[in-house]
């Protein structure tokens, strides 16, 4: 009986897990473990994000990755240096359950020089989070944001969709200011090493590139219930999420019209070079036609099923979306990637080249190199992306591919080209970073629909044939950034931070907007932010 005993105890703990938090959703934080977890040998699945720490400990110890040592001074490995420079800010450990109090922090200043408007951000807040064993662990964040005077142009982008990229609906600010709060969370459940069980408030990501066509963390957050299942090199995820429409409101209460979706992804890596990624989605509105509350539909259940065939059998309009993500990693430190999304196409009309309207397509060409040149830490990512006019847009506005105002994929939506490159040096505490990104896109004119505005109904659209990608008014942009930042604490971020962006906006019809916006402030990590657009 005993030795029956002490077995079962061996697998429990073999079977149990390391700690199930998220990596945090940073993108310079997570560009730290590119190189390692895109190694031919890690076997990591790395088009789904956000990673499981656990996961990531498997392939590169988290420290390792970070590669920041701790300062020699004495008063550094006291208590209250530990937590200002090396550790959480408070920390409880039992050997059983671990609990963590970080501060968020985002005081920017800064001058638009070419429109002479000076600009700053008062970001804080907490995060809290924990562990309860091995198998479960915690999250969540609160901040509240003052800020004053964004860039000109996403000022003014802000003023037309009344809503913070990725942040949520603002309250006035004085005068050109904005306030706001920003909360999410999530708990994480690892039941045995083959299961994952996640549900929270936040975002998610499909995808190996800085953008994805399929599903990025580009809007504001959303409540979610995600189960991933990991078997030899396989990772199989289906997701249940709620979205909403500010738009349109609905019910008794007047409240914001909401819709549900359901999004499968597997993922496969048949040969240590090789991932290959499937993607499906669904998304219904909550109520019928007849504006009857219609609720979570039960057929959409099953986690093993392709949406397309059960959306035509039931009859109903949903708006289903399919994808492929691909990765290849051909030679030592250099990555090749990319995606294709679905949303709705005929073959005859693809050969033809006719440019028929529903031909919904968009492609995603990508590559990334490590330790460029043979000089460490020096990495270099490049992609293109390119959405075929009225992709993502459905006949009913309520069930497009979007959320809060904002895509769920790119954040320009449909009828674009887009070349975005970063070139990325860490050395010791320093991190330097330079992005630069050429995008092409068309615009509607009163009354028209060219396909760019994932909002308007499809049924609007200008002509049948004849659409090409950046049709209507068309626009240029050229965006070059430069940012420095040296690392104070790893573990939650805390770095002082300087940059230098310039955005020039070319509008036929228009004259060009300029913005050269130069900025310094103090930050701690913060979900990534999208101004590139």
């Amino acid at each position: 009986m005993k030795r029956h005993l002490l077995i079962l105890l061996v697998c429990i703990a073999t079977v149990a897990q390391a700690q199930q938090l998220n990596l945090q959703p940073d993108n310079l934080y997570g560009a730290q473990f590119d190189k390692y977890l895109n190694r031919k040998k890690a076997v990591f699945h790395t088009s789904m994000r956000p990673y499981l720490q656990a996961d990531v400990e498997q392939v590169i110890s988290i420290d390792s990755a970070m590669g920041v040592k701790d300062y020699d001074w004495a008063f550094a490995h006291r208590r209250v240096g530990r937590a200002l420079f090396s550790d959480h800010l408070v920390k409880l450990d039992s050997g059983i359950w671990q609990l963590y109090l970080d501060p968020i922090i985002d005081l920017d200043f800064g001058k638009d020089s070419r429109a002479d408007i000076t600009t700053y951000s008062t970001t804080k807040g907490a995060a809290f989070s924990g562990n309860i064993g091995k198998k479960f662990s915690f999250y969540t964040a609160y901040y509240e944001n003052h800020k004053h005077a964004f860039l000109i142009t996403l000022g003014n982008w802000i003023n037309t969709n009344t809503v913070i990229p990725g942040q949520g609906r603002p309250k006035p600010f004085k005068v050109g200011g904005w306030d706001y709060g920003f909360a999410n969370g999530y708990v994480s459940y690892t039941p045995t090493r083959y299961l994952n069980i996640q549900a929270g408030h936040g975002k998610n990501f499909i995808g190996d590139g800085y953008r994805s066509l399929l599903l990025s963390d580009n809007a504001f957050n959303y409540p979610y219930l995600k189960l991933t299942a990991n078997i030899w090199r396989i990772k199989y995820s289906i997701m249940f999420a709620q979205f909403q429409d500010i738009r349109t409101v609905g019910g008794p209460n007047q409240v914001y019209a909401k819709k549900n979706a359901v999004m499968h992804y597997f993922d496969i890596i048949p040969h240590k070079r090789l991932a290959i990624g499937l993607f499906e989605s669904v998304i219904w509105e909550n109520r019928d036609a007849s504006g009857n509350y219609r609720g979570f539909d039960v057929n959409y259940l099953n986690p093993l099923i392709f949406f397309r065939p059960v959306e035509y059998t039931l009859g109903s309009p949903d708006n289903v979306i399919i994808g492929i993500n691909l990765k290849y990693n051909f030679i030592k430190n250099q990555v090749l990637y990319g995606q294709v999304v679905l949303d709705e196409f005929l073959l005859k009309e693809v050969r033809s080249g006719d440019g028929w309207w529903a031909n919904k397509q968009g492609i995603q060409l990508g590559f990334k190199s490590f330790d460029l040149f043979g000089i460490k830490n020096l990495n270099f990512q490049t992609e293109y992306n390119w959405v075929r006019p009225y992709t993502y847009t459905h006949f009913l506005q309520i069930q497009n591919y979007a959320h809060f105002n904002q895509a769920l994929a790119h954040p320009l939506g449909a009828n674009f080209s887009e070349s975005v490159s970063f070139l990325r040096y860490k050395y010791k505490r320093w991190w330097f970073q330079t992005e630069l990104l050429f995008a092409a896109y068309g615009t509607d004119g009163p009354n028209d629909n060219y396909g760019g505005d994932i909002y308007k109904p499809y049924t609007t659209y200008n002509s049948e044939y004849g659409n090409r990608v950046t049709q209507g008014i068309k626009n240029n942009l050229t965006y070059i950034d430069f940012m420095a930042s040296y690392i104070i604490n790893p573990v939650y971020g805390l770095r002082l931070e300087a940059g230098v962006t310039s955005r020039t906006l070319k509008t036929e019809g228009v004259a060009d907007t300029k913005t050269m916006w130069v900025h310094f402030g103090i930050k701690t990590w913060l979900p990534a932010k999208y101004y590139d657009f």
